[in-house]
């Protein structure tokens, strides 16, 4: 692995050992949500869009070092792809944001495949066992506003301030408060350093798998998680912190 990301840098990007570290994160979240094919080309099928979640110097960073670094990247995912042996049904996206959280600035990369692009072609996505290989309906988010928000995106924020994805009303919520990060097709929640604090069953987190029925408060927001397709993971996955 480490050979075949310095052969790409030297062409395409500075060598670096901080950007080496975000291309071997890019080839892991590509390995991960990588699906198995049901036609002659045996080769898996990487995911075309990926976000990268850096601390928000490092995007600065990035944009001096190439005003193209975006289209680097994409050109950089198209040939980690290629030389790591897997196929792609579309041109790869990348969306490189900068983190909101204040207590952990550690770079994270996201990936999933197209819609349209598993659309296009027959390919079966790896399921686990005893696992339903059918398109599930996304799950919702439930506010107590009696608003219903889809949730379909790898990372949804939640916050006061204008450019989060689901913006609440409510002066005791952070302006950026809790991210939800889509993982192996389920929810993570993630308090970003919140002022106040986020709790999910009455209990405060930092982070939590949701499960369907998980009521999450925040300020004097409530919201519940409804995914009437899922089945009941159990607990243990929560970080659950002591009150101040």
């Amino acid at each position: 692995m480490e050979a075949l990301i310095e052969g790409l840098f030297t062409r395409l990007l500075q060598p670096t050992t901080g950007m080496r570290d975000l291309a071997i994160l890019l080839l892991r979240a590509m390995a991960d949500e990588a699906n198995a094919a049901t036609d002659e080309d045996q080769r898996p099928i990487a995911p075309d869009r990926f976000i990268l979640i850096l601390d928000p110097d490092d995007v600065g960073r990035l944009q001096a070092l190439s005003p193209d670094y975006l289209q680097r990247f994409q050109d950089l995912l198209g040939a980690l792809a290629s030389e790591a042996g897997y196929r792609l049904l579309r041109s790869p996206s990348i969306d490189i944001r900068p983190s909101e959280a204040t207590y952990d600035q550690t770079p994270r990369a996201y990936a999933e495949h197209s819609l349209s692009a598993l659309g296009d072609t027959k390919v079966a996505p790896a399921v686990a066992a005893g696992m339903s290989s059918e398109v599930r309906p996304a799950p919702i988010l439930v506010l107590d506003d009696e608003r219903e928000i889809a949730l379909e995106e790898l990372l949804i924020t939640v916050g006061r301030e204008a450019d989060n994805d689901i913006i609440v009303d409510d002066a005791y919520a952070s302006r950026y408060h809790l991210e939800l990060r889509k993982e192996f097709g389920r929810y993570t929640l993630v308090d970003v350093g919140s002022r106040g604090g986020t709790r999910v069953n009455n209990s405060i987190v930092r982070e939590h798998i949701l499960q369907a029925g998980d009521r999450i408060e925040i300020g004097h927001t409530c919201m519940t998680f409804v995914d009437r397709a899922a089945p009941a993971f159990g607990d243990g996955t929560t970080q659950v912190l002591d009150p101040d």
